[in-house]
């Protein structure tokens, strides 16, 4: 084999031999920065291990284009905020992507599910019982990267709620719990 060729080949193989470890899907490496009182890292199967909830939710983007809802399974903002600290109606949580796109919720959206809902054709509706989650499922399979996965956030109903999207952070790696003054 020449050498121009046997050299890029090596790079190759071996950038797939670190990478394996990154990519998603069963026995996954998922890792979610969570920032309380002590930074920790938890794993998917952390997530996993903690009480899970299951519903449905559809979303609304920014020009009006409706996702119709999907069965979205994952762990409540609730629980994960108290893995540090309790709930307080100065409770505030914020969830960051690796590119820094960060939404913070407020006490009344990931502990009471005050939120805008719409119905299939974008006209608002009086919102039910919702519920955000940290979701790492989308119809009973692994979200997909190119779905925002592994980890999104959800916010899901009984009756299938359809919410503003830029409340949906897709990627998510970070967790923050805050407590607002």
């Amino acid at each position: 084999m020449k050498r121009w060729f046997t050299l890029p080949l090596i790079a190759l193989v071996a950038t797939m031999l670190l990478t394996t470890g990154c990519i998603t899907g069963d026995g996954e490496s998922v890792e979610l920065t969570y920032v309380g009182d002590e930074t920790q890292t938890l794993t998917l199967d952390d997530l996993k291990d903690m009480p899970a909830v299951t519903g449905e939710g559809g979303r609304k983007n920014s020009v009006g284009q409706i996702t119709l809802p999907m069965e979205f399974t994952g762990v409540p903002l609730t629980a994960l905020y108290e893995l540090d600290r309790e709930i307080t109606e100065n409770s505030a949580i914020r969830v960051t992507a690796p590119d820094g796109y960060s939404v913070t919720f407020s006490y009344r959206q990931f502990v009471e599910g005050d939120f805008i809902t719409y119905n299939e054709q974008g006209g608002e509706v009086p919102a039910g019982d919702l519920q955000m989650i940290l979701a790492y499922e989308e119809g009973g399979e692994s979200i997909p990267e190119e779905y925002g996965g592994p980890l999104r956030i959800a916010v899901i109903g009984p009756d299938g709620p359809i919410t503003d999207g830029h409340w949906w952070v897709r990627f998510v790696s970070t967790i923050e719990v805050l407590t607002m003054n």
